[in-house]
């Protein structure tokens, strides 16, 4: 029998439960500005103990929170560029050095003079202060900086900061325990050495060999990197590290050989993003008391004194880096949000002084409210500083030129729209250099599927010998899948397509937008331009393309590509082009268009808000309208543009309209 009683325990229903919150949060946060992270706590705040008590916080949501700990260092360490790391050593050990003296000072003295404590007391206040666990890593994974000069500063510098941390952890145990200490320093001192010596010279060897010799499975390769994983943070803990250290480590040892476009790296990133990572979140929540607010002032003081002690000291670690080293605002702004959340270390060191009664219940509290303002700010202000050192880092770091050739693929769905579609294609692909278009018939994995095949074969014939009758030259491909949306992710992938064509397919069921359309999982697979066609008219009688332009599309790393594309068509169609754009981008933007596109006639139309465009132009049926928009949390997203992607073709529905996602970071 199961046990329904609440607060909930049974490992099954926990697990679903759990599962049903990642699923659902970031689905219904996608029209807010909150990041899904911040969901995930402020949703683990709700269900745990302390409030609805609806989930026990029992083995399963610590296991699977430990390993979620465990794996955003993990991917840490995979993500470390390590030349540049190397390049940067000295802003990485300074930082480190800093981002733990400063905070550990600031607590320390903190400690003494304001909250009256005992100085192992205030030592252990100081230590808490210097630590900070990595919670908002994905979020600069999303925005494509991971490999920047100051996401890898702001990464080595919280392993070297949390290392001190630990090892001075330590020694205060083992003072508390009244064991001999010089003993324990040697002891210390060896084992981990011999650690080192294990993840950087043993451990690599072994990976080696295997990644050589075991290439046929790809799950083997999975489960070998996992157990690596396991293994390194078990060491750690053996050496008398955390296993968190361990788990950096090992992402170091396996950096080399996991390149990040691999299939491997892909699947590390699903299973921790999709499972590990959101349960750790989770369970952070879950760890905070808001009831303790109620009970008195002392806890609400102590937080705020010690958020405030830590906050300032971060800051000032990383404005003392900048000054160092010459970095800029976004730079330590961005190294600044990152290292500002106190979760994993910060609540092992106040167990150990709970436990031992130099941590006393008031302050304790407090440090729990530390833990959820800080995971809280560092959610919020990592994604905002991250997106503004994206855009400063698309001008800054020299960007190798992609090739100019075009290769577009053309998923059929719809019959009726597939002759637009590969007229479309034909448009903007160069006839001259051979660039191919893919028309893609993907057909369900089902006991019918043969049958699917052979019905949609006369489909592609047709759609070959329209793109030879325009002088261009269309490669047929059929695929068999359960899911399309991956398959044309998988197919885009493997043909290094640049551009796919899809047409608009109208207004989903409400439960469908709930869970998202077609479009919308196209567009989480894939970074290539995504282009979404409503042509009810011939595309031919276009007199005037008009282009509304988000205000950072010029930051993107597909801006010259979408513009090549509206070069074609101009030329093909004959038709000039009229940008519309906002008053306060207007400068840089028609800037960006000079140097980028090199049109040989436009016109700029400014406005002050979105949407604002004139409805004459859009109802013209002589006009092709076209959005240029942005995937969910990019650089460029923009909020009103995405609400018209659904509503332009019904409002419009006489009207030639093209809406280019512009391709991501790669």
């Amino acid at each position: 029998m199961h046990d329904f009683s609440i607060p909930i325990t049974e490992p099954i229903i926990v697990f679903t439960l759990v599962l049903l919150i990642v699923l659902l949060t970031p689905v219904l946060l996608r029209k807010t500005i909150v990041p899904s992270i911040v969901g995930l706590i402020v949703i683990g705040i709700i269900i745990g103990p302390h409030a609805t008590n609806l989930v026990a916080n029992n083995d399963t949501i610590n296991l699977f929170s430990h390993v979620g700990l465990l794996y955003i260092m993990f991917l840490a360490g995979l993500e470390i560029e390590i030349t540049s790391f190397l390049k940067n050593r000295s802003k990485s050990i300074l930082f480190g050095i800093l981002t733990f003296l400063l905070p550990f000072l600031f607590g320390y003295f903190g400690g003494l003079h304001l909250l009256n404590l005992q100085p192992i007391s205030a030592i252990m206040i100081g230590i808490m202060l210097a630590s900070n666990t990595l919670i908002a890593f994905p979020s600069v994974g999303r925005l494509g900086i991971t490999k920047t000069t100051a996401i890898n500063v702001a990464v080595s510098g919280t392993v070297i900061a949390d290392t001190i941390v630990l090892i001075i952890l330590a020694f205060v145990s083992s003072h508390l325990q009244n064991t001999e200490g010089t003993n324990m320093v040697w002891t210390f001192l060896i084992t981990f050495t011999v650690f080192l010596f294990t993840m950087f010279y043993l451990l690599p060897k072994l990976c080696r060999w295997f990644f050589k010799n075991i290439t046929s499975d790809g799950n083997l390769q999975f489960l070998f990197t996992l157990s690596v994983l396991f293994a390194s943070s078990f060491l750690a803990e053996m050496a008398g590290a955390e296993p968190i250290i361990g788990a950096f480590f090992a992402g170091l040892s396996l950096n080399r050989l996991i390149p990040a476009t691999s299939t491997l790296m892909n699947r590390i990133d699903f299973v921790g993003n999709a499972l590990f990572i959101p349960f750790f979140l989770i369970s952070v929540g879950m760890m905070v008391d808001l009831q303790i607010l109620a009970t008195g002032y002392l806890p609400a003081l102590y937080a705020a004194l010690l958020i405030v002690l830590g906050l300032v000291s971060k800051w000032l670690a990383a404005f003392v880096t900048k000054l160092v080293f010459k970095q800029t605002n976004n730079e330590m702004n961005t190294i600044f949000a990152l290292t500002t959340a106190r979760t994993a270390a910060t609540l092992a060191v106040a167990m150990v002084g709970k436990n031992y009664g130099v941590i006393s219940e008031d302050v304790f509290n407090s440090i729990i409210l530390l833990i959820l303002a800080t995971s809280l700010f560092s959610s919020f202000f990592t994604e905002k500083a991250g997106i503004l050192l994206a855009k400063e880092e698309k001008y800054k770091i020299p960007v190798a030129e992609r090739s100019d050739s075009v290769s577009v693929l053309v998923p059929i769905a719809n019959p009726k729209n597939i002759e637009k579609l590969t007229e479309l294609a034909t448009l903007i692909t160069d006839k001259s250099l051979n660039e191919p278009i893919y028309p893609l018939s993907i057909v369900k994995d089902t006991k019918n599927a043969r049958k699917r095949i052979l019905a949609n074969q006369p489909i592609i014939d047709y759609v070959q010998k329209q793109a030879a009758a325009n002088g261009a030259h269309a490669h047929k491909i059929t695929r068999v899948d359960v899911n399309i949306p991956t398959a044309i992710a998988r197919v885009s992938k493997e043909l290094d397509i640049t551009d796919i064509i899809m047409g608009w397919s109208g207004r989903t069921r409400e439960i469908e937008k709930l869970f998202s359309n077609m479009l919308e999982a196209v567009l989480r697979n894939t970074t290539n331009t995504v282009i979404v066609t409503h042509l009810p008219r011939p595309i031919q009688l276009t007199k005037k393309m008009v282009v509304y332009v988000t205000s950072n599309a010029d930051i993107e790393s597909g801006f010259r590509h979408w513009g090549k594309i509206l070069k074609r068509l101009s030329s093909e169609l004959s038709a000039p082009i009229v940008f519309h754009v906002l008053s306060e981008a207007r400068i840089r933007m028609e800037n960006s268009i000079k140097r980028e596109f090199q049109l040989p006639s436009y016109k700029i139309i400014e406005h002050s808000e979105w949407p604002d465009f004139r409805k004459e132009d859009a109802d013209s049926i002589s006009n092709l309208t076209i959005l240029i928009n942005a995937r969910l949390r990019t650089v460029s997203f923009n909020r009103a543009f995405h609400r018209l992607t659904y509503q332009m073709p019904e409002t419009f529905k006489n009207v030639n309209i093209l809406i280019i996602y512009t391709q991501q970071f790669d």
